[in-house]
C-alpha cells in the first residue's frame, strides 16, 4: 500500500559544494536547445508573462530548470539517451533539409512535455506499508543516487525516485498515442524569426532555432513573416511561463503585445 505525503516539494540540498555532483537544476527544454536561439554573448531574451519586458538569460539558468524534480536516474539515463538522440537528428535535419528519424523528435517532445508537468507538479513523498529500512548518512544516500539506486528514509520514498517510474509511463503513454506522427522542417525566409515557449504547443511545434521549426503532419518547406507571427503568438499563449529566443526576435515580438 503507498500512501502520499506532502513532505518535500522544496528541492533537497546535497551536501556542501554537491560532492557526487548530482545535478541540482535540472533543464525542462534541453539546454542544447535553448542555446541555439542565442546571440554573439551566449544569451538569449526571454519574456515572462508577469513581466512582459525581455530581459537576457544563458541557457543555463535556473529560470529554464526544475530543481531537483526527479532523480539522477532520469536525469542522466533516460531522459539523457532521448535527448542525445533528438539531438542528432536536429543536426542531421538540418544538414539534409528533412526529418528522417521522426520517432526520436516525438520521443523529444515526449520527454519534454513530460518535464514540464513534472515541473509543474513535482511529485510528492511516498509513504510505503511494512518495516522501514535503516537509516543512511547523507553520503551514502548521495553515493546510492549517484549510481542510478534509490533509497529509502524508514518508510518514506523521496518523490524524484517516484517521478522516474511516472517520466517512463508518461512517455509511454504518448509515445502510444504519437508515435506515428510524421514531421516536417520548417524554414523562416525572413527575420525576425521564431521565438520558443517554455513548454510543447499543443498543436506539435517545436522551435530548433530563430529560422527552423519542426511541426506534425508538415511538409518541408519555406515560411513567411505572416506564419512566423502567427506561430509567435501561439508560443506566446500556449506557454506557462514564459517564451524566449534571439534577443532580436523576442524584442520584436514584445512590442507587438
Amino acid at each position: 500500500m503507498i500512501a502520499w505525503v506532502n513532505m518535500r516539494r522544496r528541492p533537497e540540498p546535497t551536501q556542501p559544494r554537491n560532492p557526487h555532483e548530482l545535478t541540482l537544476q535540472q533543464h525542462v527544454h534541453s539546454r542544447w536547445c535553448i542555446s541555439r536561439f542565442a546571440d554573439g554573448s551566449g544569451c538569449v531574451s526571454v519574456l515572462r508573462r508577469a513581466q512582459p519586458v525581455p530581459f537576457p538569460k544563458k541557457p543555463e539558468d535556473e529560470i529554464f530548470c526544475a530543481k531537483r524534480v526527479w532523480d539522477q536516474q532520469t536525469e542522466a539515463g533516460f531522459f539523457k539517451k532521448i535527448e542525445d538522440a533528438f539531438h542528432r537528428e536536429v543536426s542531421e535535419s538540418l544538414r539534409l533539409g528533412t526529418i528522417s528519424d521522426h520517432a526520436a523528435v516525438t520521443e523529444y517532445l515526449a520527454v519534454w512535455e513530460v518535464r514540464s508537468r513534472l515541473s509543474e507538479d513535482p511529485p510528492n513523498d511516498v509513504e510505503l506499508a511494512g518495516p522501514g529500512e535503516p537509516p543512511l548518512s547523507k553520503d551514502q544516500e548521495e553515493v546510492i543516487e549517484r549510481k542510478w539506486g534509490k533509497f529509502q528514509r524508514g518508510t518514506s520514498l523521496p518523490g524524484r525516485f517516484f517521478a522516474h517510474a511516472r517520466a517512463i509511463r508518461l512517455v509511454d503513454e504518448i509515445m502510444s498515442v504519437y508515435g506515428g506522427i510524421r514531421w516536417g522542417l520548417a524554414r523562416v525566409r525572413s527575420v525576425p524569426g521564431l521565438i520558443c515557449p517554455d513548454r510543447p504547443a499543443s498543436q506539435a511545434y517545436i522551435p530548433i532555432d530563430r529560422k527552423h521549426a519542426l511541426v506534425a503532419e508538415w511538409q518541408d518547406r519555406r515560411i513567411g513573416p505572416d506564419d512566423v507571427a502567427r506561430w509567435n503568438r501561439d508560443s506566446w499563449s500556449q506557454s506557462r511561463d514564459l517564451v524566449f529566443g534571439h534577443p532580436d526576435d523576442v524584442i520584436a515580438f514584445s512590442r507587438t503585445l
